[in-house]
């Protein structure tokens, strides 16, 4: 979908109501068009904003330097409304072949009307369990995103040892996983640094932890970046 030239204009002013849902994992979704973007939002959490969300673009584009390895099998858990695949088309569009996983068929559904039409690479969405799906996969990715919240809360079993374990057997050779947790709030922070030092480091021994935007991004390979 294309947003109206006045709705795109006046977007820069004040945000845009485009239209609202429910699903049987978030009573209230809300599509915004918002600086020109449309932006996923529910009652306590920002799911996605195009090349606005700005967590994954630091990361992506500011931090790591995708340009050194080969990427191209990519994994996304937790679709939003596509700024992810949005962010990497920036980079070099219609390169990649892009898994993503989403247990929401409504988000799913919003992401294949308002993102998918200007995403370039191929996209194939799995309507299912992250946790599931990666402690049955026998598939390698070069890149990993993990995106996984409820609301603003990300559930404990993608936390486990177990969970992490399984994404570092599903890196490519030259893989990277990248891990998106809140920084919001001193109790956030704490929690975020408690799950990096006790779980996401011990398996992923040569990670990075990343501020962005009022999150840490959990970088499983620090020779990704510039």
């Amino acid at each position: 979908m294309q947003p109206s030239c006045f709705d795109k204009a006046r977007s820069y002013l004040w945000d845009v109501h485009i239209e609202s849902c429910t699903s049987d994992y978030n009573p209230e979704l809300h599509v915004l068009l918002s600086r020109g973007r449309y932006q996923l939002v529910t009652d306590k959490a920002i799911y996605s904003h195009e090349d606005l969300y700005d967590n994954f673009y630091k990361v992506i584009v500011k931090t790591m330097n995708l340009s050194q390895g080969n990427i191209k099998d990519v994994l996304i858990l937790g679709l939003g409304l596509g700024s992810i695949p949005i962010i990497l088309d920036q980079i070099n569009p219609g390169a990649y072949n892009i898994t993503a996983v989403e247990i929401d068929e409504v988000v799913s559904q919003l992401a294949s009307d308002y993102a998918y039409p200007k995403i370039v690479s191929s996209i194939d969405t799995i309507i299912g369990d992250a946790y599931s799906y990666v402690l049955n996969c026998a598939e390698q990715y070069d890149l990993i995103c993990v995106d996984l919240f409820v609301g603003d809360n990300t559930p404990q079993k993608f936390r486990s040892k177990r969970f992490i374990s399984a994404l570092k057997s599903m890196e490519s050779k030259r893989g990277v996983t990248i891990y998106n947790t809140l920084a919001y709030t001193k109790s956030d922070k704490s929690s975020s640094k408690e799950f990096y030092d006790g779980v996401y480091n011990r398996v992923f021994e040569s990670s990075e932890m990343v501020y962005a935007h009022k999150n840490y991004m959990l970088i499983s390979n620090s020779r990704w970046f510039r």
